[in-house]
């Protein structure tokens, strides 16, 4: 079975259809029905017409959910197993994922068709006052997710650096971010962004990972 890629599953998934719908026009159907000329036979014309907007019933979306698992299933040596001890270690005592957020002056990310060059004018500073304990258990709840085999398997490993092909920032902002909030922003995971505490979470590892901040800590 030939696979698809992660671009045509992502297209698939994002994408209704959208195909022209051909309609039958008889180039007849104008005439007077009450005539008593003798019939003529009718001259079919086929046209191509844009379809009317598509609202997917529940059945279609969760088609397309199982397709997201299939392409999953199929692709298991891109999917890895859950991270380990030590790597939680690695992001759990990092003060990237430990500190506050600087949130005065902050650029805030708008959802549009626009594709930005650069999405880390949106990410705040990190200030070296750490979190409350509140906020570290806010983001336990939601760490299992950086384990998702759909993100993986759609967006990239958010433990593998975007220059590596891992989770790119771009995929966290306009996927992630705020998702389930708007009709822009369609549910990513199965919770909404509420807060923004997932996407803020991705944003972590992400700078992390990438080592964005690296020379602020070292």
């Amino acid at each position: 079975m030939e696979l698809v890629t992660k671009t045509q599953m992502a297209a698939i998934i994002a994408t209704p259809n959208t195909l022209p719908v051909p309609v039958i026009i008889d180039s007849d159907s104008d005439s007077d029905s009450d005539s008593d000329d003798e019939p003529v036979q009718s001259q079919n014309k086929l046209q191509l017409t844009p379809p009317p907007p598509v609202v997917e019933p529940k059945a279609q979306i969760e088609e397309r959910l199982a397709l997201i698992e299939e392409f999953a299933n199929e692709n298991e040596d891109t999917i890895r197993e859950p991270m380990s001890k030590a790597q939680e270690a690695d992001i759990k005592f990092n003060p990237i994922w430990c500190n506050k957020y600087e949130t005065k002056g902050i650029k805030h990310f708008k959802k549009s068709s626009k594709i930005y060059s650069d999405y880390t004018q949106f990410l705040p500073k990190i200030t070296e006052q750490k979190s409350s304990s509140s906020s570290f258990k806010t983001q336990e709840v939601y760490f299992y997710l950086l384990n998702n085999r759909r993100l993986i398997a759609l967006g990239g490993d958010p433990l593998i650096s975007e220059k590596e092909g891992g989770l790119s920032l771009a995929f966290i902002f306009e996927h992630i971010h705020n998702s389930g909030l708007s009709e822009k922003t369609p549910l990513f995971f199965h919770c909404k962004d509420n807060g923004r505490v997932i996407s803020n979470i991705f944003k972590r590892v992400w700078r992390i990972v990438n080592k964005y901040d690296q020379k602020k800590f070292d």
